[in-house]
């Protein structure tokens, strides 16, 4: 059970006005935080520049920014905020499937601080180059759009039930289309399926596979 109390009286001792919840998605658990990069940029002037900012990533995988927006002139003061979070291998998404997270905040001091907020999820989904494991299998192929169009960071699934529980395994394709996605849940062949918008296509490949799969969105 999760001791929501305790979570709150933790981000308010980092004074954090904002908390993201990190997931690499095929592993289900935060990343790593040796591996984990993180720039906070700062709009002025109708340009972003670099802000130095603590961090902090819990054991949990829940990272927070203690004293961001903190002002000891000005309180009150509107700030946007340009966040970039990467992992090698990984594509990075937020809850709006947003490679970066644009933040508006109110700067606080200790005699206003900031409301505890809501943890935001930040997904790491595998690209072509994440590292599964030498005993994982995988699908490796390439996404296409019908019309020409560029696919990086097309949506590719397997999805299978297994023992009456839906398994989905997810990755994004990268600038050339080119993707691994592995298969743990199927047997015998798979149904992978991609999407970009409102192109779709599919295709079933036989397992252990011979040759890379095409799909054609279309």
């Amino acid at each position: 059970m999760i001791d929501r109390s305790a979570i709150a009286l933790h981000r308010r001792s980092l004074l954090s006005p904002i908390w993201l919840t990190l997931r690499d998605t095929f592993r289900g658990a935060p990343p790593p935080r040796r591996a984990l990069g993180v720039v906070v940029e700062q709009r002025r002037d109708g340009q972003w520049w670099p802000l130095p900012v603590a961090t902090q990533l819990t054991a949990s995988g829940h990272l927070a920014f203690p004293g961001l927006g903190q002002s000891a002139q000005t309180v009150g003061r509107f700030v946007t905020l340009r966040i970039t979070l990467t992992v090698p291998g990984t594509v990075t998404e937020d809850a709006a499937g947003h490679d970066r997270l644009i933040r508006t905040l109110v700067t606080w001091n200790a005699d206003r601080p900031p409301p505890v907020p809501v943890a935001e999820i930040v997904r790491f989904l595998p690209g072509p180059v994440y590292e599964f494991g030498p005993d994982v299998p995988v699908v490796t192929g390439h996404v296409a759009a019908a019309d020409g169009s560029l696919t990086d960071r097309a949506r590719v699934s397997v999805s299978e039930v297994v023992a009456g529980t839906a398994r989905v395994e997810e990755v994004r394709a990268g600038p050339d289309g080119g993707f691994r996605i592995p298969v743990r849940w199927s047997a015998g062949q798979a149904m992978v399926d991609a999407a970009l918008g409102a192109l779709a296509g599919s295709v079933i490949v036989p397992l252990p596979q011979v040759q890379p799969a095409r799909i054609t969105l279309t």
